[in-house]
């Protein structure tokens, strides 16, 4: 049987069902007819994640083309983002995107092209949460194509220019998509790999064993972080951190000891042998970083980025 496409906004998704094992955190960025909205509505179908359309906050509803306060969009943006733990949002705009980056996300820039984006803008179906009736949508076509092409032309957050500078700036996990996927193959493969974690329980403690942890559920990330202050709290080049929610967090033997690295962040340690385990932060509520290498088992979970790079020790990479 060959393989339904993801056709863009007029396209129908195939029919594959994406497993909950898998944390999920998106942010979709493109033109107008480019498929953000059948991507972003396939993704949440799939995976049961919330979905957000940035145009549902950026105007008022049931009104043509009257904007919202700028402050009260993006209060609603970073509300739903820090609501939800599996998610994806979708929209042109460039200024609502970035709050959601703060959070780390998969973010995909969605550009085939004006040729494709006309196409998908021409075959749309009537979207009644836009428009009050299908004549109406219809009468708006011919401004809509032209905000499409004017797209690559002109300047401010909606432009190619805009979309290009947030995405070429982004340092997480990020691609850009110029052409149809096949999204079964896509998501079953390098999406996936790019976005998400499996779910495991994972064991660990200090190098005494006096104190020993155990995770539950999916970690959020696994990162290495070069900053100064885990290096020199650490005694090593780099820590290795895996980024779990407070609660999948549980001390199973043993009471380590604590302290203030620098405000507002408290490290947790071995009293009798050192090891370093945690690191809890006011600016992260109810989330623990607990050290990669104090697992029982370090590879069960790969940093898939690093953090702070600037303060990489120069000799780090060249052995």
């Amino acid at each position: 049987m060959r393989p339904r496409r993801f056709s863009g906004a007029a396209g129908r998704p195939p029919n594959f069902t994406i497993s909950r094992q898998f944390v999920m955190r998106i942010a979709i960025l493109g033109n107008s007819g480019s498929g953000k909205s059948t991507l972003a509505a396939w993704l949440s179908a799939r995976s049961g994640a919330a979905q957000l359309d940035l145009d549902s906050v950026a105007w008022v509803p049931g009104e043509i083309a009257v904007a919202r306060p700028a402050e009260h969009a993006l209060a609603d943006v970073q509300s739903f983002c820090s609501r939800y733990g599996d998610w994806v949002v979708e929209g042109c705009y460039t200024s609502l995107i970035e709050p959601a980056l703060l959070h780390m996300p998969l973010l995909l820039f969605l550009n085939p092209g004006v040729d494709r984006c006309i196409a998908n803008c021409q075959a749309r179906p009537w979207e009644p949460q836009k428009y009050r009736s299908r004549q109406e949508q219809d009468e708006r076509l011919g401004y809509l194509l032209a905000w499409v092409r004017d797209y690559y032309s002109r300047d401010g957050e909606l432009s190619l220019v805009a979309h290009r500078a947030c995405f070429d700036s982004y340092t997480e996990r990020k691609q850009e998509v110029t052409e149809v996927p096949c999204l079964d193959r896509w998501m079953e493969g390098a999406l996936l790999s790019r976005c998400s974690m499996p779910q495991s329980e994972a064991l660990g403690g200090c190098y005494c064993r006096e104190v020993r942890y155990a995770i539950s559920g999916t970690p959020e990330q696994s990162l290495v972080c070069h900053c100064p202050d885990c290096r020199r709290s650490a005694g090593a080049q780099s820590v290795g951190w895996l980024l779990v929610r407070s609660e999948q967090f549980t001390l199973t033997s043993g009471t380590p000891k604590t302290f203030n690295s620098s405000a507002g962040v408290i490290r947790a340690f071995c009293g009798r042998c050192g090891t370093t385990l945690t690191w809890v932060g006011d600016k992260q509520p109810g989330r623990i970083d607990v050290t990669i290498g104090s697992l029982d088992d370090p590879n069960q979970f790969p940093p898939s980025r690093a953090v702070y790079r600037k303060h990489k020790v120069g000799w780090a990479s060249e052995i």
